[in-house]
């Protein structure tokens, strides 16, 4: 009987599986910081120009910080 691989969670290549668990660590705090936003009302007081200026915000640290990580700059 040939013997399996176990299952893994992040990636064998540890680049990978730091910006997979990046990815995990990251994507609760974007949705509470937006779901908070929405409950306050918080952003119909900020506007068009207010809410895509947030939304780049929230969003700049998935393109960022793995960019900043990555092997080229360590």
């Amino acid at each position: 009987m040939p013997t399996t691989n176990p299952p893994r969670w992040f990636s064998q290549n540890a680049d990978k599986a730091w910006s997979e668990k990046w990815f995990l660590i990251y994507s609760p705090i974007w949705m509470t910081t937006m779901g908070l936003v929405m409950l306050l009302g918080i952003d119909e007081s900020l506007g068009d120009v207010g809410s895509v200026i947030l939304g780049v915000c929230v969003a700049a640290p998935f393109f960022l910080i793995p960019a900043l990580k990555s092997p080229e700059n360590n």
